[in-house]
């Protein structure tokens, strides 16, 4: 039960790890900033 256990934890923290990789790799940060100045232009 302990190994079941760890294996649930360690697959936990890989699919956090992936998620935190898949946000950088697709660059959250400047598709939000891109967003923004799309809205912005369109704006005005």
């Amino acid at each position: 039960m302990k190994k079941r256990k760890i294996d649930l934890d360690d697959v936990a923290i890989i699919c956090g790890l992936l998620s935190i990789i898949i946000n950088v790799a697709f660059s959250g940060k400047e598709l939000l900033t891109n967003v923004r100045w799309l809205l912005s232009y369109l704006g005005l």
